[in-house]
């Protein structure tokens, strides 16, 4: 083996270790993303819940007497973007 083909195997290896460790902290991303999205989930999930009711009184006591609009509708379109 030359020197050439030495210092070629010495970068490879760098390289794969780089890799790994642009790996592990992806990794670490991706697990935080997620238990960040399980979360936000789970707020949604609890917040849709009284808002996609078909009890409007619980409607009801989110409204503005003075305003004739139904909110329910306004509440799905937002929760469905």
């Amino acid at each position: 083996m030359n020197t050439d083909n030495t210092v070629s195997l010495g970068r490879l290896f760098e390289e794969l270790q780089s890799t790994q460790a642009s790996i592990q902290d992806l990794r670490t991303k991706n697990r935080s993303i997620h238990q960040q999205l399980r979360s936000l989930t789970k707020n949604v999930s609890n917040f849709s819940s009284p808002a996609l009711s078909k009890n409007e009184n619980d409607l009801d006591r989110h409204r503005d007497a003075n305003v004739k609009e139904d909110y329910k509708l306004e509440i799905e379109s937002l929760l469905l973007m």
